[in-house]
């Protein structure tokens, strides 16, 4: 469902002053272009933090995508003490899978979101894939080794 532009500009008037669970615009180079949206979620009980990166479709399958995810991966590797990193990539956005598996994620599974019960009424479920990064895999592919802080 689309937000409209009085929603959008009360969901960044609410914002944490964290770098966590907030809305991150995502420009063009020097351009300012904006081009999506993305964020990072702090590890939970287990250990797994989160990203959620969006792109508006006319920049979608330029690669964007996948340097924006290794920056977010390399953000929370250097300064949370996540194990892994985990996407949930709708079943159907291959782009977006494409872009997990370009920087090392590793398929652990199928699930299936339903949205809240008031929502449920105009909404469907949507199934989608688990992927991880691990620290482990992530440091294997910069070629080095970054420590838990």
């Amino acid at each position: 469902i689309p937000m409209s532009s009085h929603e959008l500009r009360e969901k960044l008037a609410e914002q944490p002053d964290s770098d966590f669970d907030r809305l991150i615009a995502v420009g063009l180079g020097s351009s300012g272009v904006w081009i999506g949206e993305c964020a990072l979620h702090p590890p939970d009980s287990r250990g797994i933090a989160s990203t959620d990166v969006k792109l508006l479709p006319e920049f979608q399958g330029r690669g964007y995508g996948g340097e924006i995810k290794s920056a977010l991966l390399e953000y929370l590797f250097r300064n949370t003490s996540c194990s892994a990193v985990e996407a949930t990539p709708n079943e159907n956005n291959i782009p977006s899978i494409r872009m997990q598996e370009s920087v090392g994620g590793v398929l652990q599974g199928r699930g299936v979101y339903r949205f809240p019960r008031e929502m449920q009424t105009y909404t469907v479920p949507v199934h989608h894939r688990v992927y991880h990064v691990t620290r482990e895999r992530w440091n294997s592919l910069q070629g080095r080794h970054l420590e838990k802080v």
